[in-house]
This record gives C-alpha cells, structure tokens and sequence, in this order.
C-alpha cells in the first residue's frame, strides 16, 4: 500500500491489495481502462471540509471535553480519558456514517498521459 502513502482518497477507496487494483466510481468510465495511471482530484471546498471533519472539529472536542472535565473538579487522569474517550467516540461515529460522508465529496479523475 505504499503507492497509495499521500493519497487524499485512501481511506475512501475500494482497493484489492491481492491485485493492486484500485476501484474509484466515476461518471465517464468507458475513457479509462484497468491500469491506467490517473490523477485525484478535489474541490478546495471539498478539501476544506475534510480537514474540518478530520482534524478541526476532534480537537475542539478534545479541548472542549478536557476543559468541561477539569472545570467539573474531576480528576486530572479522568480527565485525560473522558477527553480522549469523547474524540474516539466521534471518530466511530464517522466511521459508522462514512459511507453517508463520502457522497458530500466529489472526486475528479484525470487520465495522465
């Protein structure tokens, strides 16, 4: 899977790692063929988005959960946990709903010559 290291769309993708293939649903298909080396591409929007949903809103989580926590006069490694607990309870949330999430983001193929 080392091809696929910097790849925006990896974890979003079907891949059979048996045969290398990469499977991406696109609307003009019959202009690529299997093994055709391609190009990924996303909106800025789409790309903004993802980094809000990735990284932005888990850290505020995490801040906001750990800040919550301590003002309640909870332990400090309670604390930590319940803070890390929550942004694991919203990564498994995505996970459950990523497949609802993938439709919000467009991808673009370019065929490289």
């Amino acid at each position: 899977m080392s091809e696929c290291n910097g790849c925006g769309a990896r974890l979003l993708c079907n891949r059979d790692t048996s045969k290398g293939l990469l499977t991406i649903k696109v609307e003009d298909s019959a202009e690529y063929n299997v093994g055709d080396n391609v190009r990924i591409t996303t909106a800025e929007a789409s790309q903004d988005r993802a980094v809000r949903i990735g990284i932005l809103y888990p850290c505020l989580l995490l801040l906001a959960s750990a800040a919550l926590l301590m003002l309640s006069g909870i332990s400090q490694t309670v604390t930590v946990l319940g803070a890390i607990g929550s942004v694991a309870l919203y990564y498994g949330l995505l996970y459950i709903v990523s497949r609802k999430l993938n439709d919000m983001f467009r991808w673009t193929v370019h065929k490289l010559k």
